[in-house]
């Protein structure tokens, strides 16, 4: 690594380590310590309900209880993971583009991506899943197989999406050597002991996922670029940038290092797409992101202006859309003000209160920040560790605090209806917008429900 790749990659380390510890925990994070917290084999019995692995939660599991249960033990490997997968990156890039100035802006824009600081500093496991992937990538073009196997095997067990990616792994051994690719079948064999769990987890397939369709495709490939910011422009460029890489890919068929980086960004977003199209829709932004960050070199390799205007315009238009993002991208904005009005109820909460949210998505942060046993805090629709919910009415109360994350995807008409005529029995007291998921409204019941 030259003087310049290390300044990128210490820019990289410390705009992924800048607020990790001050941005409130939401809700993804805080049901991942949820599930860190459980005894190790009920954790894993857990798993048999949701729809992902266990490896991530075992990972968690254990550093929650090497530093706690904070924003360090749930956030701390994937910072680490984050950063490694950087440092990788950095070596298959240079192994596979041979211009100097190409390849630092390739390894230049993985390390500044801004949904890739959103990933470092989550407690999920989609920076493993990045590491996993780009390692994969790099023993498997040093014709390690073994280890490539390894990290097919260890992405199908990280997500319900590591299959795709272990896919891609397999593809690129195809390639480069066709007998070695053989023992990629080793992978899937190793998750034969989770199949049983299968069954019950294919129902568990999030219902909120929309229907595919390009515009959603491309805003998930925005939003891991770019955030959250300048949406129908990143969307518009990714469109176009695409189009342009793979007809670039094209005309440069014989190049096997185009190819190589072509299937290391697009196997796994081809396998996702044939599955969303002949099954049912698997592809939105958040497993997406460890994608993006693989098909920026390849895209960067291809469309870099070699005189052509519209590559030109492509390129810096889509650099000045990850600026802004990266600007813009605050870690804050994933809890919003939870932790504020958990603060709030605490102050103003009286005997016989009750906190009842709509659904698991602020139920669970607010878990986390009002953890004492004299919080009263449920969950409309219930959770997977305590059993099904209840209605407002039949949970004792003099006043309740409804907490409505109106999420039409997690809420049916009729579970709608019921906390709307909780609502008009109640004052609304505050809204808060979190880009990651529904607005949230604050309703007092003064007097409770009737």
């Amino acid at each position: 690594m030259n003087n310049k790749a290390f300044c990128f990659l210490g820019l990289g380390i410390a705009i992924r380590m800048t607020g990790i510890l001050t941005h409130p925990i939401w809700a993804d994070e805080a049901w991942q310590i949820e599930v860190s917290q459980l005894p190790f084999m009920d954790m894993i019995k857990m798993h048999q309900l949701d729809f992902n692995p266990p490896l991530w939660s075992i990972v968690t599991w254990m550093t929650t209880r090497l530093f706690g249960i904070n924003e360090i033990g749930i956030r701390l490997p994937a910072l680490l993971l984050s950063i490694l997968s950087l440092a990788i990156a950095w070596l298959v890039i240079e192994k596979l583009v041979e211009d100097e100035v190409i390849r630092l802006a390739a390894f230049a824009s993985v390390a500044i991506l801004p949904y890739q600081i959103w990933q470092a500093q989550e407690g999920r496991c989609y920076a493993l899943i990045q590491v996993l992937y780009v390692a994969g990538m790099w023993f498997a073009i040093n014709r390690k197989t073994a280890l490539t196997v390894s990290m097919g095997a260890l992405l199908i067990w990280t997500h319900s999406t590591g299959v795709f990616y272990a896919i891609g792994l397999g593809l690129i051994l195809l390639v480069i050597n066709w007998k070695s690719a053989l023992w990629m079948v080793l992978a899937p064999i190793s998750f034969l002991p989770w199949v049983p769990a299968i069954a019950t987890t294919t129902s568990q397939i999030p219902h909120w996922l929309w229907p595919l369709s390009a515009w959603e495709l491309f805003r998930s490939l925005a939003i891991t670029s770019t955030g959250w910011a300048s949406q129908p422009m990143a969307i518009l460029t990714w469109s176009v940038v695409l189009g342009l890489a793979v007809f670039g890919t094209i005309r440069n068929a014989r190049d096997q290092k185009i190819g190589l980086l072509s299937i290391f960004g697009l196997a796994p977003l081809a396998g996702m797409l044939a599955f969303s199209i002949l099954i049912r829709n698997v592809i939105f932004y958040r497993p997406a992101g460890p994608l993006v960050a693989a098909m920026l070199p390849w895209i960067i390799v291809v469309i870099w202006p070699k005189g052509l205007k519209a590559r030109a315009i492509a390129w810096y238009i889509m650099i000045g859309i990850m600026a802004i993002g990266l600007m813009t991208t605050n870690g804050s904005q994933k809890g919003g003000s939870l932790s504020e009005w958990a603060g709030f109820i605490s102050h103003e909460w009286q005997d016989g209160d009750v906190i009842y949210n709509a659904t698991w998505t602020t139920f669970y942060p607010m878990r986390y920040y009002l953890p004492d046993d004299e919080y009263i805090i449920e969950n409309a629709k219930g959770h997977v560790f305590s059993g099904e919910g209840q209605p407002l009415e039949n949970i004792p109360h003099k006043r309740a605090w409804l907490i409505w994350s109106k999420d039409s995807g997690l809420l049916s008409q009729s579970e709608w209806s019921q906390l709307q005529s909780y609502a008009d029995q109640g004052q609304l007291i505050g809204q808060i917008n979190l880009p990651q998921l529904a607005p949230v409204s604050f309703y007092l019941i003064d007097g409770g429900v009737k």
